[in-house]
C-alpha cells in the first residue's frame, strides 16, 4: 500500500502548483464573468490513472496521472461555462469546451505572456489544418470530445473576437449562443 501511495504522490506533485493557483484562477474568472456561481468548490483525486479529468458542479476530478495547470484551469472554467449554464443540446457542447479552452489560453497569456498565448493558438490552428479537423458541431456522439470541440471551438471564439469587440462578445447572453442550427 505504501508503494501505491508514494507513486500517487509522486505523480501528483506537478499538480501542486496548479492546485495552489486555484484562488488566483478564480479571481481571474470572477473579474471577467462575475462571482463564482456556486457556494463551494473542491477537487477529487482518484487513486487510479484515468487519462481524463472531469468537472461537475462544484467538483473537479482527476486521476492519479494528475493534471497540469492548463487542465486544472480548464475544468474550473466549466463552473462558469458548462455547469452554471448548459447548452441547449449535446451538439452545442463545443460552447462549453470552446469557452473553457479559449479562456485556458487567456490564463496562459496572463501567467506566461502574449508570446506563449500566440504560440498556443498557432499550434492549435496548425493541428486543426494538418489533421483536417471538421466543424465544431459534432455529427456523431463519438465526435463530441475531439479537437473540433475544444481547439476549433476556441479558435471560432477567437475569430468572433477578432471581428468584434471582446467586451461585446462577452456580453452576448450565453443562451443566444446556444440557438439550435436551422
Amino acid at each position: 500500500m505504501m508503494n501505491l501511495v508514494a507513486l500517487i504522490l509522486k505523480k501528483l506533485l506537478p499538480m501542486r502548483r496548479a492546485l495552489y493557483n486555484i484562488p488566483q484562477m478564480m479571481q481571474f474568472m470572477t473579474e471577467r464573468f462575475g462571482a463564482y456561481p456556486f457556494d463551494a468548490y473542491g477537487v477529487a483525486l482518484l487513486p487510479v490513472s484515468t487519462g481524463w479529468a472531469l468537472e461537475t458542479q462544484t467538483l473537479s476530478t482527476y486521476g492519479a496521472d494528475g493534471a497540469d495547470e492548463a487542465e486544472v484551469f480548464h475544468e474550473l472554467m466549466h463552473e462558469w461555462f458548462g455547469n452554471s449554464v448548459s447548452p441547449a443540446t449535446w451538439q452545442d457542447v463545443w460552447l462549453n469546451e470552446g469557452f473553457a479552452t479559449y479562456f485556458q489560453w487567456l490564463w496562459q497569456e496572463e501567467t506566461e505572456g502574449r508570446p506563449a498565448f500566440d504560440a498556443t493558438v498557432q499550434q492549435a490552428y496548425a493541428g486543426l489544418v494538418s489533421r483536417r479537423v471538421g466543424p465544431v458541431l459534432p455529427q456523431q456522439p463519438a465526435g463530441m470530445f475531439t479537437a473540433a470541440t475544444y481547439q476549433r471551438g476556441a479558435c471560432t471564439l477567437l475569430s468572433l473576437i477578432y471581428i468584434s469587440e471582446p467586451t461585446r462578445l462577452l456580453s452576448i447572453p450565453y443562451a443566444v449562443l446556444c440557438l439550435k442550427k436551422k
